[in-house]
């Protein structure tokens, strides 16, 4: 590595082989580049080291059997044989016979949340890989054999320790949602061809694997379902995967059940004994344990190491001999993703299958060398928290992020039980450009450079929020706005906190004080504990990997956002529930002088009495990008009596009035303050109004006779048009006694809730008995007075509430 011509050595290597195959005509694929590579410098220094940085990533995750299109491969051609290797020191550890795979899977969740220290924890972890069919090798310790039928990777006990680290907090963990792992999926290409997201259809696969496997318990090949399920029961908001409600969105993945996921697919191709003795001695070859686990070594130095830790992925799909095994996946599992065995047994299908795969797990297994940083995040204080009333004191819940060494005996475990393997793994990464990952013993030396991004993942903005008055900011990362250091807090962790704003109860909430409800917000945070690699550098490696062109930019992205460390927690807020629909009564009394200009006397003075009732059902307003609740429902007014008091005009004629009524339909809304544009003033009251229903013709009406008695003159009867005037004029000198007055431009007016009662059964009553006089005030014009000369007007509000969701 301190060869003064090593810095430039890649890039030398790499462009003189390019040069030759372009001129010899011959097609550059990735293995054969790597090999070439490896040849070239070998034949340069004569010997085999560290510098063959550039040759052994170029086969790093290309397997070595194609270009990672299964799709276009030819299924006959036998993959290239690793030439005789050492055999192992020991016979690998044979699985332990399981009768219960079920059983098995529930006891290996609990195992790993609930160890007490590293090793149970990365026993446990190594265990569930074996029963996933996944080889465990590295370290001092023999290898553990993979349970059949095996996956075409193996994995190496570092690892396995980043991974069961991550597990162990799998209440707080997760790289990725499964709606997210179903987005990776699809964009390398993986055939869906159910209904719903990507993410919906592996929800449906997974559930439909649990049911079978727990029908079959003794069956292995469902084991990675059900551990998969167990462990999104122990996230810290519990997802049954078999529970139609749940959501893709809902279940988070850390790497190891991401891992896993890949397994269920790969393990259902078995390699299967052909007649012939070519085939006979592929088989022979591809099933002895020191050639099977062992990937192609371009060298034996540093970067050699980096390939056999990545291991043969999705190599099954480029290999002769290969078959599906009828009823490996369940019907109903494939049915879920549009498949059915028939398909999947067919090249075609299962050649999309493993190209897509196996360039995802590619980019899982970057991530997993990147795992060794830990973070936890612990919510400060009671937890369910109540949100404040409405108009009530701030309420913020602070949110702490812990990074670093769990404690100091993973420290020293992992500094005792490390693999060679994986530290050149990291050196070949350094040497290709990529920052080389931090371990558990040296994390704490770091933490002034370390970084956490913030993000509420549910629960906002409709219950929290992130404001930046009582948070400092200082790191913005990748777009993330809400990005902090961390401050170091002892000799081997740092620490960071967020303060999340608790929104508090709408005024419906805090005005019917409904029975309480509890929302989940859930805070994520991904930790940067090294400054991650360039999105230029990964494109580098992803590019040299075997990756065709169009999938480099996805491979980058997916990197990006598996690498980080991350970890969620949930804050349980609790508030009274808002009504589902209002069971609404007026009882109306009411004696006014009819609207006239403040400078002239009224004319009449009409009383009116009756009663209104209606189902007021929800709607959602939509404002300003936020969503408010509105009520409104129709029902018909029936008058009681209407009345106009007798008068005499300065000539002594005396006018009366008789009045024929007509019931009619009218509304009423409950609902948030507006403007006269329609814009909602949140800050403003919760305003109940009364209003037009239909044409004008189906309003209340009444229609009126006049009868004039005057000195020395016959009474004189006229009958007036059906009109709605003196209910219509009663309803609007209601709907404005709380403001008292409406502008140009203003508000459209209507009764405060505020100023209600809240009774016993939860209903809230509207009660009206002050004289006043109302106004419409218009600029230029004399204000038009209405004034309530007496009243006895009641409105009752009955809420119902939804059922609490599970």
């Amino acid at each position: 590595p301190n060869s003064p011509h090593r810095a430039g050595l890649n890039q030398v290597t790499i462009m003189t082989i390019l040069f030759r195959f372009w001129r010899s005509g011959q097609p550059v694929s990735a293995c054969r580049l790597g090999r070439s590579a490896a040849r070239l410098e070998n034949g340069l220094h004569g010997h085999r080291c560290a510098g063959a940085a550039a040759a052994g990533l170029l086969v790093l995750l290309a397997a070595c059997g194609g270009d990672g299109g299964g799709a276009t491969a030819d299924p006959s051609a036998g993959a290239p044989i690793a030439s005789p290797v050492a055999p192992p020191a020991a016979v690998d550890i044979p699985a332990p016979t399981v009768s219960s795979y079920t059983e098995q899977a529930t006891d290996a969740a609990r195992r790993i949340v609930e160890a007490t220290g590293p090793k149970q924890a990365v026993d446990a972890t190594a265990q569930v890989l074996v029963d996933a069919g996944v080889r465990v090798y590295g370290g001092i310790a023999t290898a553990l054999a993979a349970r059949t039928p095996a996956a075409s990777w193996s994995v190496d006990r570092a690892t396995v320790f980043n991974l069961a680290a991550e597990a162990r907090d799998r209440a707080v963990s997760g790289r990725l949602t499964l709606a997210e792992v179903g987005r990776m999926w699809s964009d390398f290409g993986f055939p869906f061809a159910g209904s719903g997201t990507p993410g919906e259809q592996l929800l449906g696969f997974l559930r439909e694997s649990v049911l079978e496997g727990r029908a079959q318990p003794a069956q292995a090949r469902h084991f990675a379902a059900q551990f998969i399920a167990a462990m999104a029961l122990r996230q810290d908001r519990p997802a049954d995967l078999t529970n139609p409600a749940t959501r893709a969105e809902d279940v988070r993945l850390t790497l190891l059940e991401i891992e896993l996921l890949h397994t269920i697919f790969d393990r259902a191709y078995t390699f299967t004994a052909k007649p012939g003795a070519a085939d006979a001695d592929v088989m022979r070859r591809l099933s002895a344990p020191d050639e099977r686990n062992r990937v192609l070594a371009v060298s034996d130095g540093l970067c050699a190491d980096l390939q056999k830790f990545y291991g043969a992925i999705g190599g099954k799909a480029l290999e002769a001999g290969v078959q599906y095994a009828q009823g490996a996946l369940t019907e109903r599992g494939l049915m879920a993703l549009g498949m059915t065995s028939a398909e999947v047994a067919q090249f075609g299908k299962y050649g999309k299958m493993f190209g897509a795969l196996g360039n995802v797990l590619k980019f899982v297994k970057l991530a997993q060398i990147y795992a060794s940083g830990q973070a936890t995040l612990t919510v400060g204080g009671p937890n369910p928290v109540r949100k404040p009333g409405y108009n009530g004191a701030r309420l913020l819940v602070p949110v702490k992020a812990t990074a670093g060494v769990p404690d100091a005996a993973w420290q020293d475990y992992q500094k005792n039980n490390g693999s060679e393997a994986y530290q050149s793994a990291k050196s070949c990464l350094g040497l290709l450009g990529a920052p080389l990952p931090l371990d558990l013993k040296d994390i704490g030396q770091q933490a002034a450079n370390w970084r956490v991004s913030w993000e509420l993942v549910s629960g906002a903005p409709k219950h929290a929020f992130i404001k930046t008055d009582v948070n400092v900011f200082n790191a913005s990362f990748s777009g993330n706005p809400y990005t902090m250091k961390f401050v170091q807090a002892g000799a081997s962790a740092a620490e960071a906190t967020l303060k999340v704003d608790i929104r508090e109860e709408s005024q419906l909430a805090t005005l019917f004080q409904g029975p309480i409800v509890t929302a989940k917000v859930r805070v994520r945070a991904r930790v940067q504990t090294v400054e991650p690699p360039s999105p230029a550098v990964l494109a580098g490696i992803v590019s040299l990997a075997g990756t065709v062109g169009s999938l480099v930019d996805l491979g980058v992205g997916w990197i990006q956002a598996m690498i980080p460390p991350t970890t969620n927690t949930t804050i349980l807020v609790e508030y009274h529930d808002e009504p589902h629909s209002l069971d609404a009564t007026l009882r109306m009394s009411m004696t006014y002088d009819y609207p006239h200009f403040r400078d002239e006397p009224a004319e009449d003075r009409h009383t009116i009495t009756g009663g209104w009732s209606g189902l007021l059902t929800r709607e959602t307003l939509n404002s300003a990008g936020t969503e408010y609740a509105f009520f409104n429902g129709r029902g018909t007014f029936q008058y009681g009596a209407v009345s106009t008091a007798e008068r005499v005009d300065a000539s002594g004629c005396t006018f009366s009035s008789t009045y024929t009524l007509r019931n009619g339909a009218f509304q009423m809304n409950v609902g948030p303050a507006i403007r006269l544009d329609g814009a909602v003033l949140p800050d403003e009251p919760e305003q109940l109004a009364l209003g037009g229903e239909g044409p004008l013709s189906a309003w209340p009406s009444e229609q009126r006779t006049l009868n004039v008695a005057c000195p020395e003159t016959d009474l004189q009867t006229t009958t007036l048009p059906s009109q709605s005037v003196i209910f219509v004029a009663a309803a609007n000198a209601m709907n404005l006694q709380d403001a008292l007055f409406l502008t140009e431009n203003s508000v459209l007016r209507g009764m405060e809730l505020r100023n209600g009662r809240l009774l016993a059964d939860g209903s809230l009553e509207l009660s009206f008995t002050t004289p006043k006089t109302v106004s419409v005030i218009v600029s230029g014009v004399t204000p038009l007075d209405t004034r309530i000369v007496s009243q006895n007007n009641r409105i009752l509000l009955r809420p119902t509430y939804l059922p609490p969701k599970e």
